[in-house]
């Protein structure tokens, strides 16, 4: 597709790093926007933002890098050079969770209020990477497909491997996009009839957990196996559904106990 989006005086804008950045920009405008309407400082949420961002980016690299660590022995200043990809999803999703969550217990704030509040601008920022980033890229590609909706790339810079150039494949990362932006209008819609703080936060860890775990049968890569034949995108996505029940557990538990709710 178009994995530089633009060049002046040789220096490359990669498309991949302006979706990234756009999709953090927006959400923390959102996100800041809806916060007085929840009882949060919109202050303390863009204070938040730099540790969201660090939380993210050391997160997924960390993540990839431990996952293609045989492909950086050699050449270890290779993983430094994020802006060719290489930003693993629930390495970046529990960075930004641990180092957001340390802020914002520091300063007093509920933390499932708090990740209530976050959640939906995380679906619609997700669908932004994915679309305008990874898929532009051409990482996080798909299997070869039959079907009338499959992409074919050509452009020699992005990160489809050469026995992939050329050949329709499924277009993963719009399907990734679209779970995202469902996600993003669902959480919209039952946020104002929530009983109970990080109810918000539980359905999206349950509803994503299950998405992600069904797209990465479509996945491209090879080498992704982690336990008999799921990948270590899908037991992390267990993972994931179970913590999304966890924390259901716990709002519904909390509710239960506050004053004229029993």
């Amino acid at each position: 597709m178009y994995p530089v989006l633009f060049e002046i005086w040789g220096l490359k804008f990669h498309t991949y790093g302006v979706a990234m950045a756009t999709a953090f920009i927006v959400g923390i405008w959102l996100c800041s926007r809806r916060a007085p309407k929840e009882g949060i400082d919109p202050n303390l949420v863009v204070d938040a933002a730099f540790w969201i961002f660090v939380g993210t980016l050391l997160g997924g690299r960390l993540a990839f890098i431990i996952e293609h660590i045989h492909e950086y022995r050699q050449y270890p200043l290779e993983a430094l050079k994020i802006w060719k990809g290489g930003l693993v999803l629930y390495g970046g999703f529990f960075g930004a969770i641990a180092l957001a969550g340390i802020f914002v217990w520091t300063r007093k704030i509920p933390l499932l209020k708090y990740y209530d509040l976050l959640t939906p601008y995380v679906g619609l920022g997700y669908a932004i990477h994915r679309a305008g980033g990874c898929f532009m890229a051409g990482c996080c590609y798909g299997k070869p497909t039959d079907q009338s909706w499959g992409v074919v790339f050509h452009d020699r810079r992005s990160l489809i491997p050469d026995e992939l150039m050329g050949l329709k494949l499924h277009p993963t990362q719009l399907y990734e996009a679209l779970s995202g932006l469902s996600l993003f209008i669902l959480l919209l819609l039952v946020r104002g009839k929530k009983k109970a703080d990080g109810e918000l936060t539980a359905l999206f860890f349950l509803i994503f957990a299950v998405n992600r775990f069904i797209i990465e049968y479509f996945r491209g890569e090879k080498g992704r196996e982690l336990w008999g034949s799921l990948t270590t995108v899908q037991v992390e996505s267990i993972f994931l559904f179970a913590l999304g029940l966890a924390v259901f557990l716990i709002a519904r538990r909390k509710h239960g106990t506050q004053p004229g709710n029993k």
